[in-house]
């Protein structure tokens, strides 16, 4: 018996200390679930980056795209029901959505030891959306601070600019999720043999920090439009990594497909909303997620890279939300964001909104 007991002991201590930390990094991660530490550094020149960046700007390097739909240049702000932007496909403007609708984007940028992708490939991802003639607050690790500064003092938009630090001192300041790393990483520690089996153990479910920076877009989010630092009506997620840098976004933003009031939009990869639920989603529940799902498919129907709604149904989607993943952790699950937001769209609540990503 004592024999049979210390090999189950030698065994979690194996898997927890060898198998996992070596299964990181052969999936790109760095082990262990050590984020927000104060006084850290990545391994990368960030000073060579901000040169490179500012000597891109003065040159004009890093052009704006298409201007968006919906913004009328002669008065300086969007208007939903201009005959300059089409009124059809996924930009037409909804039926009780607001008019001249403001908005706040919302970015974060923390370095979670990404092997393949270095603190500083995101500073360069980044680089595109600091441009963005928008009011926008950026949590950042202390590293980022002066690069996200400097960007948007260049382009003139330091007054539309809030930049804090993004600390792990307290829940208010390091965030709820934060306080559930330890847990999330225990469950991934215990799934692992089990997803691997199956060919699942992809980051979110075996690297609780991955999941954790991706549900911290819905405190953040909901955070600033508590806060509204900037007098807004809706409120814009956007990862700081989207479109890797390759993608040129416009100048201005107009959030007019999504203002609905006291609703979240959520954008989808398939062609329609009806595709999504009887294809996508289909037969999708939190049940089934658990029994089939989690262990055998990777759920990227909703996308977590943006997504946007004002204070209202933020409020409603950050009550759902925070309770599904702190049930599934009770019950021995732990994924990332994508797979949360495909299991509360799958149910429909009434202040869930739906736009094809194209």
């Amino acid at each position: 018996v004592l024999a049979s007991l210390a090999l189950c002991c030698l065994a979690v201590v194996l898997l927890r200390e060898v198998i996992v930390p070596v299964y990181s990094r052969l999936i790109y991660w760095s082990p262990g679930i050590d984020v927000l530490v104060p006084g850290h550094t990545p391994a990368c020149d960030v000073e060579s980056i901000l040169a490179a960046a500012l000597a891109k700007l003065r040159s004009g390097q890093v052009e704006f795209g298409a201007e968006t739909p919906h913004w009328d240049a002669k008065h300086g702000h969007c208007d939903c029901d201009s005959t300059l932007a089409s009124s059809e496909g996924n930009c037409r403007w909804p039926e009780g959505g607001e008019r001249m609708p403001t908005a706040t984007i919302v970015h974060a940028l923390v370095d979670l030891g990404r092997l393949r992708r270095s603190a500083c490939d995101y500073l360069n991802f980044f680089l595109p959306h600091l441009m963005r003639n928008v009011s926008m607050v950026v949590y950042t690790e202390a590293w980022a601070m002066t690069y996200v500064q400097a960007v948007r003092k260049h382009m003139g938009l330091e007054a539309k600019t809030i930049v804090r630090l993004l600390q792990a001192s307290s829940d208010e300041e390091g965030g709820i999720f934060y306080q559930l790393l330890p847990q999330m990483q225990e469950v991934g520690n215990r799934n692992f043999l089990k997803l691997a089996y199956t060919r699942s153990a992809r980051g979110g479910r075996v690297v609780a920090k991955y999941s954790w920076v991706n549900h911290l877009k819905q405190e953040l989010l909901r955070r600033v439009a508590r806060e509204n630092p900037f007098g807004t009506e809706f409120f814009v997620w956007m990862d700081a990594g989207a479109g890797h840098g390759h993608v040129r976004v416009p100048q201005n933003l107009c959030v007019c497909a999504s203002a609905v009031p006291g609703t979240v939009t959520l954008f989808h990869r398939r062609s329609s909303a009806e595709e999504l639920f009887e294809v996508g989603l289909n037969g999708l529940t939190e049940q089934r997620w658990k029994e089939w799902d989690f262990w055998n498919r990777e759920m990227e129907e909703v996308m977590g890279t943006f997504f946007l709604g004002d204070a209202a149904g933020l409020e409603l989607l950050w009550k759902d939300y925070y309770g599904l993943v702190t049930r599934l952790l009770r019950d021995g699950y732990s994924d990332h964001d994508q797979a949360m937001l495909a299991i509360l769209a799958a149910e429909k609540p009434s202040y869930l909104r739906f736009v094809s990503s194209d």
